[in-house]
């Protein structure tokens, strides 16, 4: 398989999964099909049909990867990791690169005055790792490791 064909499959899977308009919020299943699942088993033919983006979600996935060239394809792929609090650089590096998200680790998390997480803060960084690729016709993956 090419580069470009991998970036391709790549960048269709994550316009795919990305929460853009005309997205619907996934339904639970109904009481019947939620029962006769047992875990450990294998979903009817009939669910695992139903799983999967629409073909609408495919062709508009499909119509932006084709429009992206190599390196956009790429780094719509890849989820940086940075070091301390300050978040300038990392989003700076994401506008670069055009990368797909970020995880917030550990030292990424700014303390308050008695020890806790500054949630305000860390908003504020969420924010601007967002802003970072704004414009484009997906969304930005923020990740947060939690051990």
């Amino acid at each position: 398989m090419t580069l470009r064909a991998l970036a391709s499959a790549a960048a269709l899977s994550l316009a795919l999964t990305s929460c853009g308009q005309g997205t619907t919020t996934p339904q639970p299943a109904s009481s019947a099909a939620a029962s006769s699942s047992q875990p450990g088993q294998s979903a009817s033919p009939s669910q695992a049909a139903d799983a999967g983006p629409s073909a609408d979600q495919k062709a508009r996935a499909q119509k932006i990867a084709q429009g992206m060239t190599p390196s956009q394809l790429a780094g719509a792929v890849l989820i940086q990791e940075y070091a301390g609090t300050d978040v300038t650089a990392a989003a700076e590096r994401a506008k670069t690169l055009g990368l797909a998200g970020s995880i917030l680790m550990g030292d990424n998390i700014p303390a308050d005055a008695s020890g806790a997480a500054d949630l305000a803060q860390v908003k504020s960084s969420v924010a601007r790792l967002r802003q970072a690729n704004a414009g484009r016709v997906w969304g930005t993956l923020i990740s947060i490791d939690q051990e």
